[in-house]
């Protein structure tokens, strides 16, 4: 990291011993013997089995646990499947649905997994957020998770970028005195599945 006011966080979901998330931040006065205990944030069932019925599962209604976050079987991504196309429901119904869910998702995102990261954040004065998400949790958008009083998003708050790993965020941003310039590493459509992903990621 080049910049004092930069932080990488890694948000990785666990199901051993237990189901939950950790979240692990990574900034300049990171010690090089291993993480400050305050740079550990664990958040309580959001695990994988969470995370994975959060986007992909079927279910009527969306419930999120107020003491922790626990996500039942949900309808983020899962709406778009064939279970969806059997109820016969007029674009403009499915739009305002998938509208409303993700609303509620990112209300609950920002509240139970961003808003303590923030918190952290804020209490080392950093400004700029590389987030490395693990797994399906980089389906999620993170950012617009409102924290703090004021409500606004994440990604107001604090400047955001997301990364695959780590190795890719070296990779794309060696240090100026190996090479000038940026480069981007873009993984567009991997299986050709995705229509238009090679245009935009030629157009990126």
């Amino acid at each position: 990291m080049r910049e004092a006011s930069e932080a990488i966080v890694y948000l990785q979901p666990l199901s051993e011993p237990r189901e939950h998330l950790l979240a692990l931040i990574v900034h300049p006065g990171s010690p090089q013997d291993g993480p400050l205990a305050d740079d550990m944030i664990e958040i309580a069932g959001f695990g994988r089995t969470a995370v994975r019925n959060l986007l992909f599962a079927q279910s009527d209604k969306l419930n999120i646990g107020t003491a922790a976050f626990v996500p039942v079987p949900g309808e983020l991504l899962g709406w778009l499947t064939a279970d969806w196309a059997a109820k016969q429901e007029s674009g403009e119904i499915a739009d305002r649905r998938w509208l409303d869910t993700m609303a509620r998702v990112v209300a609950d995102l920002g509240r139970h997994l961003m808003a303590p990261v923030a918190r952290r954040l804020d209490t080392l004065g950093i400004t700029r957020v590389v987030l490395i998400a693990g797994e399906s949790l980089g389906l999620l958008p993170l950012h617009a998770g409102p924290v703090g009083v004021d409500g606004h998003p994440f990604g107001e708050r604090f400047e955001t970028r997301y990364a695959p790993s780590a190795t890719a965020l070296y990779a794309a941003h060696p240090p100026r005195s190996a090479e000038t310039g940026y480069r981007l590493i873009g993984i567009a459509n991997p299986d050709g599945s995705l229509h238009f992903a090679d245009i935009e990621m030629r157009r990126v």
